[in-house]
């Protein structure tokens, strides 16, 4: 689903209950955007957010993200 990821995601929302953990692959700077509006609203949290193109600092090694990650945890399962 590479460059889809925004519309496939609103056809999973009544499935996200059912779900812990979401790990996404993420392909632009606009889907990274809708992906984490649709995902805070249904209880989602941000665990770890790697942008498109972006360099981070990770175990102490500099690493370049073509594409993007992004994991998220359903709230529900941490209160």
């Amino acid at each position: 689903i590479q460059g889809e990821e925004n519309v496939i995601l609103p056809y999973l929302i009544p499935f996200l209950d059912n779900i812990k953990m979401l790990h996404i692959g993420t392909h632009g700077r606009e889907i990274e955007d809708n992906i984490k509006k649709t995902l805070r609203k249904e209880d989602f949290f941000l665990e770890k957010d790697f942008n498109c193109g972006e360099t981070y600092k990770i175990e102490g090694n500099l690493v370049k993200f073509v594409d993007g990650s992004q994991t998220w945890e359903n709230i529900k399962y941490y209160e």
